[in-house]
């Protein structure tokens, strides 16, 4: 499986500008989340087999 993000209104991610929510599918082992916007509208969504690279691309702090 490879990563994907998805946009949905022709807009350009922004990792300084925009926040993501990640969630962990145990049946199929892929992180899944949400791109926002600085509003909070869902703007795009992603898929990914590897956190490491949600990590670094989407800035995102894993909690304990």
């Amino acid at each position: 499986m490879k990563t994907w993000i998805d946009m949905w209104y022709e807009d350009t991610f922004d990792p300084e500008k925009h926040h993501v929510d990640v969630f962990f599918s145990d049946a199929d082992c892929v992180y899944r989340g949400n791109i926002y916007n600085e509003t909070g509208r869902a703007i795009g969504d992603f898929e990914s087999p590897n956190s490491a690279w949600i990590e670094r691309f989407f800035k995102v702090k894993w909690r304990d």
